[in-house]
């Protein structure tokens, strides 16, 4: 799930400069994982911090976003009802959450719930409804072994001039859907595609 926050100032006045953020509770993350449903009873034990306003520089306004692991089985209670109306005990839910979001960032950067003016939180639930994504999974296939074994995996499809890219097309993650555009670009331009690109990569570096 997503916190999308609206802030009344940059987060820079907190000394963010734009870097992405993991919080974590403590060192076993496999437990804090395991502790991701807590965040229904108001309780945040991890969670991804990111300030998309600081990446874009033609931004005018302070954004943020907190995202955090969460079963599409919390919410599938409401999964039958429309979006914008699935009652106050749906909306009383998303409010827990927010605020046990809010507390865990606020615990490791005092004074950021001072910098919030609007929140918006996106379900699992929310994201199927807008992108038909399979129990609102945010990041298309299943990272599982499985996946990478398959022979399809990469940009080609078998429908003619269908191709895929992205995450999808790759690895999960940032990087691994930047890779998945380079791998798609590298074969649209042919045989060197590959060397080409990481040519022109180092002479922009340089």
């Amino acid at each position: 799930m997503t916190l999308y926050l609206g802030l009344r100032e940059s987060p820079a006045t907190l000394g963010f400069r734009g870097e992405n953020h993991w919080l974590f509770d403590g060192f076993d993350h496999d437990a804090l994982f395991a502790r991701r449903n807590e965040l229904a009873q108001g309780r945040a034990a991890m969670a991804y911090l990111s300030f998309p306003s600081l990446k874009d520089p033609l931004a005018d306004k302070s954004t943020a976003e907190i995202i955090a692991p969460v079963d599409y089985e919390v919410f599938a209670p409401w999964r039958s009802r429309p979006w914008r109306r699935r009652g106050a005990d749906y909306e009383a839910l998303k409010e827990t959450i927010s605020e046990a979001l809010l507390e865990l960032v606020e615990r490791h950067y005092p004074g950021f719930r001072d910098l919030v003016a609007y929140r918006e939180l996106s379900t699992p639930l929310t994201v199927q409804h807008f992108t038909g994504a399979l129990r609102g999974g945010i990041y298309g296939l299943p990272a599982t072994p499985e996946r990478f074994r398959r022979g399809w995996l990469g940009p080609r499809t078998p429908v003619p001039n269908l191709l895929l890219t992205g995450s999808d097309a790759a690895a999960p993650g940032i990087v691994g859907a930047m890779m998945g555009g380079v791998m798609t670009a590298s074969y649209l331009l042919g045989p060197r595609g590959f060397p080409r690109i990481m040519a022109a990569v180092k002479a922009y570096a340089a």
